[in-house]
């Protein structure tokens, strides 16, 4: 293979990982609480206090938020009961299409972009 070629293949193994694409926090308005009946990935301030749920269900006026699970840790089924009134803030962890499809461009430019001439003076 030509040296050019393994910087293209390098650059998609670089590139590679990010596929699933870039994430950014953004807060919910109020009114888009209760709007899907489960979310994923949380960050709620309730009361004065911080709670990061992996997953949370949604009903009318309240909301069960369950932690993030570690792994080796046993499975419980712990969970945290929150009044939608008691709620300042939601914050959720969403897909920036954005930022993704800007690195899936340029790594996708870098790879396909011809090979330098060799032969020009």
């Amino acid at each position: 293979m030509k040296s050019w070629t393994f910087l293209q293949v390098g650059l998609a193994l670089l590139v590679a990982p990010f596929g699933s694409g870039c994430t950014a926090l953004r807060e919910l308005p109020r009114d888009q609480y209760a709007a899907k009946p489960e979310r994923r990935h949380l960050v709620v301030d309730a009361a004065g206090e911080r709670h990061a749920f992996g997953r949370a269900t949604f009903g009318a006026d309240s909301m069960v938020g369950y932690p993030h699970r570690r792994r080796g840790a046993a499975a419980d089924t712990a969970s945290v009961r929150l009044a939608l009134d008691d709620v300042s803030r939601i914050v959720a962890r969403e897909v920036d299409w954005y930022r993704t499809s800007l690195l899936g461009g340029v790594a996708l430019g870098a790879v396909l972009a011809p090979p330098p001439c060799t032969r020009c003076p």
